[in-house]
Order: C-alpha cells, then structure tokens, then sequence
C-alpha cells in the first residue's frame, strides 16, 4: 500500500523553520551567479537548479578536470541521487572537510538549503588554492598553514603589537604588555576608522535609504559590471567611487562615449568622471528620472539611485545591435508609431477585438467602437468571424 508524505510539524517544522530563518539571500544570489558563470548552465533558481546533480558536477568539473568521469542525464530520482552523491566524493577528494559538506537528502529534498550555499562557498574558497583554475571567484581564500616560531626575546619585548579590538576599542602600542593601553573613546575611533558620525534628521534618511537597498540587484549590478568590464570590483559603491568603471562600462556598450577616462586619484577628477559617464547614459536615451546625482555616488548618499541607474543602463544596452550581452533587466521598449488614413479611421479598418471580459466589437460602419457583442453564443460566432442577426 503506497504511504502518502507525512505533513510536517511538530518539531521537525520548527526546525525547518528556523533554517529558513537563516537562509542569507545575497548569498544564495552570489553563489547561483558564480555557478552559472563558471558553468555557462542557466540556474534560474538555486536549489531547483542544483537538484539533478548535473551542474554540481559540471561545476566541480571546471574546477578539477575529471573530478566526476561520469555524469547521469537521465530524468530519474536514482540518478539524479547518484549525481549528487559523486559530487560530494569529489569534494572530498578536493580536501573538503566533512563540515562543509551537506546530505544528498538536504538538496534533493530542500531539506537545508543553508548547508548547501555554504557548500558552494567552501568549493569556492578550496578552488583558489587549485593552480589550474584561474576564476572568477568566490568566497575567501581556503586558508594554508604557515607555522611561525617566535624567539624569546620577540616575545617578551611584545614584538610588532598593534591589533585592533574590534567594538572594544583600539590598541595602542605598548613596549612590553599585549593589552597595554586600549582606546575606548568615541571620537578616537571613528577618527582612525574614517568615519563621520551622522545625526538628527540626516541620520533618519540614511537608514531610510540603507533599508531599501535590495541586496540581490546590487549583487546582480556588480556581477554585470565586472563581466562587460572585465574590472574587479570587490565592493558595489567604492568600486565605482572613482568613475573609472562606469565610464568603462558604457564604452562596452556603445564605443567612445566618453572620449577620455581620467585615472589620477583626485576628487576632482574622479567626480568628472562620474558627471561624463552621466553625460553619456543621456546620449544613450537613459531618462532623467534613472539617473543619480553625483553626490549619490561620491558621497554614498544614495546607493538605492545607483543601482537603479545600472539597470536602466543595462535595459537601454539591449536595444543596441552593436551589444552583444550579456544583458541586465529587461529590454527597454521601443516607440512604434502606426499611421492609418483617414479612410482606414472611418471605415473602423480591422476593428475586432476583445474586450476581456465584456465582449467583443463588430466592425460598425462608420463609428469607431460600433456595437459590442455580451451574448456568448454570438460572442464565440464573432471570434470565428460568422454573423448572426
């Protein structure tokens, strides 16, 4: 007798729960573009996309030649399993740790998705160490261990101590004491970590802002960026901070629209690169409501403008012929005016359509919108172009 799935809950619905609690989304995001980039296989979404197994191991493929002899294709629950389970023996044999590894049952089931996007970062981490990969990457680089041995008197003299203490506070240094002297005023931290205090009414707009950042199209922004530009850009806002990128990024998309890109590190010039690169998104037909000032940028006054703007840039690039893509958002849509005569106007030339659910017009001599059919007998003879009186 054949068992139905048990419901979940109790429990096992709490749990469930709270792994879905912690899912981080840009991750998820980061680690679906970066298989899709590495793979050239579309992955529409993340865990649907992995379930087969056959990307994952396409994936770990690219990364080690052969690291999987055999890929099953077949459309089957057997095989699609036994894909999966490869997979992670070539993770093994990469030198993954079992920590870093998840269940066949976690993503064939989608039963802990965190476990596998955390899957994605450990490969990606263990990849930088493989000569033979050269990118694009993901993740921090896997650690090596670098054994160093300390003389005594290194130690005693507090060698080289200079650390910070994170929230606590900074250290100064100190000739013999690892914890000499730590720096707990306010105004001595964000002085040496660079940064204004922001308060009253411009504080509140900050994080008004700050909570509309959609941390998924940034993420798909950069990513975008960096493959048309072929610029690393660790960090969406400083990255573009200097104007140099975009300027690049909009000469992909349609050649010498800014003429000369400024390198030296000045404000000056740096701000005259963002307001040619402005320029030119104008010339290219983006409107005045998707652009962004270049305080927004320079000042990270508004980084919401920003992306939007790449997108819009990304939706006009489509229209170009010259563009080959990759493409960004969609397609900006091109006016089509249609000219009918005036003979075509009074004759209600071609008039028969629907009306949803109202019904459909006959073409009435002389008035635009004649007579509109609501009897569904006549309603379907209409739509197969018989009359009936």
């Amino acid at each position: 007798m054949a068992q139905n799935k048990a419901p979940v809950y109790g429990i096992d619905k709490e749990i469930q729960a709270r792994l879905a609690a912690k899912i981080d989304p840009l991750k998820m995001e980061q680690a679906r573009l970066w298989i899709e980039l590495i793979t050239e296989e579309k992955v529409p979404e993340f865990m649907s996309g992995l379930k087969s197994g056959v990307v994952l191991c396409k994936l770990i493929n690219k990364i080690k030649p052969k690291a999987v002899k055999k890929i099953n294709t077949m459309s089957a629950p057997f095989k699609e399993r036994e894909n999966i389970e490869k997979y992670l023996k070539a993770c093994k044999k990469l030198g993954m740790k079992e920590t870093d590894l998840f269940t066949t049952m976690d993503l064939y089931e989608s039963k802990n998705i965190v476990s596998v996007i955390d899957n994605i970062y450990a490969l990606g981490a263990r990849a930088r160490t493989i000569e033979t990969f050269t990118g694009p990457h993901l993740g921090v680089k896997h650690s090596i261990e670098n054994k160093r041995e300390w003389s005594e008197e290194q130690l005693r003299a507090n060698w080289g101590t200079k650390m910070t203490l994170g929230s606590y506070g900074i250290m100064d240094e100190g000739p013999k004491n690892s914890l000499d002297k730590i720096v707990k005023d306010p105004t001595k931290v964000n002085n040496t970590e660079g940064k204004d205090i922001q308060e009253g009414l411009d504080k509140d707009i900050q994080a008004r802002l700050a909570a509309k950042i959609d941390h998924v199209k940034m993420e798909q922004a950069r990513v975008w960026i960096e493959i048309i530009t072929g610029e690393e850009l660790p960090e969406f806002m400083s990255g573009l901070k200097s104007g140099v990128v975009l300027c690049k990024l909009i000469n992909q998309i349609q050649p010498q629209t800014v003429k000369k890109i400024n390198k030296m590190s000045t404000p000056f010039k740096e701000r005259e690169n963002i307001e040619q690169y402005l320029k030119g998104c104008r010339k290219l037909g983006v409107k005045e409501v998707d652009l962004f000032v270049t305080r927004d940028l320079y000042e990270c006054k508004n980084t919401v403008a920003v992306i939007d703007n790449i997108f819009s840039i990304g939706a006009i690039a489509s229209t170009f012929e010259s563009f080959k893509g990759p493409h960004l958002g969609v397609k900006h849509s091109i006016e089509q005016k249609k000219e009918w005569s005036e003979q075509q106007l009074r004759s209600n030339w071609g008039t028969k359509q629907t009306l949803g659910s109202y019904g459909i017009t006959e073409s009435g001599g002389q008035k635009r919108m004649g007579k509109i059919i609501k009897d569904p007998q006549r309603f379907k003879e209409a739509q197969c172009g018989g009359s009936k009186n």
